[in-house]
């Protein structure tokens, strides 16, 4: 009868989990670790195992998961239909596995199954299948249920070969990712449970997983930093808060988002951090008086021991809490709902099926792509920075690269010349903003070919990109070598400007315009260079010359503008922008600042029209509402003045000063 359930469930969950399939990738982390991961790419050999389990993926130790996209990727091509399909199965199976653990630690075969539908119809575990980089997360949650199972099978009949079965899962799940860290403890608790005792044989026991899993998990911790910084409050404060967020979360889902931020300003006089402490005390407080019942035991301490990981004590990292972080750990959560619901009449867990599995199928089509994700965020939290970092990229039009690999590989084994093949490909993807795989193929144009000076200049550029000036300073200096050319002289006086070498910059960029080549991107890097050490004049002769050379670059126009702006030239800043827009017609930038010298030029009613412009083409920019503040204000228009600072309070509620303002134009608006 069960069996018919489970088969129910699985279908329910393949149904509520749909519009994954449909999904695209995403500019947010599927770039590092599938389509600009060039191990994805390599032919699957000895050396690329080697490789895939000797490298970081965006600082993190996932050789498996890696692994599991090189092996689709060469079975099925770059298909975000499979990569997607894989997380829904690999969900589903998982969803399996939940049933099978919970059955064997003493549930009943219906409090079980409630506990299995939770987890498999939950929309907070909605992130971890319709985000392709999580394969990472299923993979993990997969080896480590089946580790658990394995272990309670060896407790239940003896046998060693369950446990070495266990402890293989187990090192499956943390090459897969670091928060099978726990699993250890979480064997204890499976010990302590099965007879009641810890024994010092059990402990030693346990020594095999500690060695492996520990030291694979450190170099994740250690990758990324792992030194958290102890403020007091605040760390106290966050602590709670990160705490409470996921139990809060899981029984009150909305809304779920992929990126969040705590509670600004985090001090104890923000009521948000008190809720935080009473939802952790009421969570405890009900846990404490079902203590009596084993099970809801095992549940609460399997929740706290995998979670405990991700309770945050400081801000360094962008996600302080985040959806996927609770899909293993929710677990007990869900062994503790299953047992408490198997008492309740039959329609309640149904009805909250249903529930929950239509809560997830309209999460899915949040993860729908760039743009349906950022949008979301934003409406819920429009001062999130990072989202609108994002969301402004997707209207810079940011796409995968389009390079077809396997057939590009094909035909190199039929060029005479690889080196130029490698160039040109690495150039292409390097214009596209692939610049690990553009790496890749420089490194291979050198190895072919020593000698070729373009191939230094450009693998130095995605060095200086990725942050290496070291690396990009020696490809500089090997390519001057070669070739004394003007890219080279030019790549490396930007990068002295950048490490704050001036002098030595000077004389590079006039190397660079003695050689007259690409003398329009020459003068334009050089008028940058004035313009950041606020030598404007200087500036604005160089992007004046630029212009000559190149009167289609909507920058030089751009930064001669700022430059203008910034040394009382209203006229010419106007004139500038003005062409900006000409050029670019959905340009928010330029309408911004056209928008500022409006205001300083008493141009009111022009300034609150180029800052509307500004605000319907990009409406996350603090800068925007607040110019046009000034201007509404300047203009009488006292309350329109306070409703754009208001969106300035919500996109920037950091920033106090903003708050004193908004006050003081409040004093200006009559009471209706």
């Amino acid at each position: 009868m069960y069996g018919i359930y489970l088969l129910l469930l699985s279908i329910l969950t393949f149904l509520a989990l749909s519009p994954c399939l449909h999904a695209a990738y995403l500019h947010w982390d599927d770039t590092k670790h599938i389509f600009q991961n060039v191990l994805v790419y390599k032919p699957l050999d000895l050396s690329t195992l080697k490789a895939i389990f000797t490298s970081f993926v965006n600082e993190t130790y996932i050789p498996l998961t890696t692994l599991s996209f090189n092996m689709e990727f060469h079975a099925f091509g770059l298909n975000p239909f499979i990569s997607h399909l894989i997380n829904v199965l690999l969900g589903i199976l998982i969803v399996l596995c939940v049933y099978i653990f919970t059955l064997r630690l003493g549930l009943n075969a219906w409090a079980a199954l409630i506990a299995a539908g939770i987890f498999a119809l939950h929309p907070m575990h909605v992130e971890s299948i319709a985000w392709a980089t999580e394969r990472k997360d299923v993979l993990c949650a997969l080896f480590y249920l089946l580790a658990l199972i394995s272990y309670q099978q060896h407790l239940r009949s003896s046998k060693m070969k369950y446990f070495w079965l266990a402890l293989s899962f187990g090192t499956l799940s943390i090459l897969s990712k670091a928060m099978a860290v726990s699993l250890p403890w979480v064997l204890l608790i499976l010990d302590h449970h099965h007879d009641g005792r810890l024994t010092k044989k059990r402990m030693i026991e346990k020594l095999p997983f500690a060695m492996i899993i520990f030291p694979i998990a450190a170099l994740t911790f250690f990758k990324l930093g792992g030194h958290p910084r102890l403020l007091f409050p605040d760390s106290i404060l966050l602590a709670v808060w990160s705490a409470a967020f996921y139990i809060q979360k899981f029984f009150w889902p909305f809304p779920l988002l992929p990126l969040y931020s705590p509670d600004y300003p985090v001090m104890p006089a923000n009521y948000s951090y008190w809720i935080a402490g009473f939802v952790l005390a009421l969570w405890f407080k009900t846990c404490w008086l079902l203590r009596k019942d084993k099970l809801v035991t095992v549940g609460l301490i399997f929740f706290i021991s995998t979670i405990f990981f991700f309770v945050r004590v400081d801000l360094a990292d962008i996600n302080v809490v985040a959806d996927r972080f609770i899909y293993l750990p929710s677990v007990g959560i869900c062994i503790i709902l299953g047992i408490v619901l198997s008492k309740t009449p039959r329609l309640l867990p149904l009805v909250l099926a249903l529930i929950l599995g239509i809560l997830t199928f309209n999460q899915c089509r949040i993860w729908q792509n760039d743009t349906t994700l950022w949008t979301h965020v934003l409406k819920h939290q429009p001062h999130n920075q990072i989202a609108k970092e994002k969301y402004k990229s997707i209207l810079m039009t940011a796409h995968p690269s389009k390079v077809d690999y396997a057939h590009f590989d094909a035909m190199l084994k039929r060029l005479p010349d690889p080196a130029k093949a490698h160039l040109r490909r690495g150039n292409d993807l390097a214009a596209s903003g692939d610049f690990a795989l553009a790496l890749d193929d420089f490194n291979a144009a050198i190895r072919s070919d020593p000698g070729m000076e373009e191939a230094y200049i450009n693998r130095g550029n995605v060095y200086q990109a990725h942050g290496d000036l070291n690396k990009a300073l020696k490809d500089f200096d090997q390519a001057i070598r070669l070739n004394p050319s003007s890219s080279a002289y030019l790549s490396k006086a930007i990068l002295l400007g950048l490490n704050h070498q001036p002098s030595q910059a000077l004389d590079l960029y006039k190397l660079a315009l003695a050689t007259n080549k690409d003398l329009d991107r020459a003068l334009y890097e050089r008028g940058f260079f004035f313009a950041a050490n606020n030598e404007c004049d200087k500036a604005i002769a160089d992007f004046s010359a630029a212009i000559i050379h190149n009167k289609a670059y909507t920058e030089s126009y751009f930064q001669r503008g700022l430059c203008a702006l910034t040394t009382g030239n209203i006229a010419l800043a106007n004139a500038d922008f003005m062409q900006v827009i000409a050029l670019d017609p959905i340009n928010d930038r330029a309408y911004g600042q056209l928008c500022r010298a409006n205001i300083k030029n008493k141009q009111l009613s022009s300034a609150v029209k180029n800052c509307s412009r500004a605000i319907e083409l990009f409406n996350f920019d603090a800068q925007y509402y607040n110019d046009r503040a000034k201007a509404y204000f300047l203009l009488g228009q006292h309350d329109k003045a306070l409703r754009d600072m208001d969106r300035v309070i919500a996109l920037d509620p950091q920033n106090t000063q903003v708050r004193m303002i908004r006050n003081q134009i409040g004093q200006f608006v009559k009471p209706k």
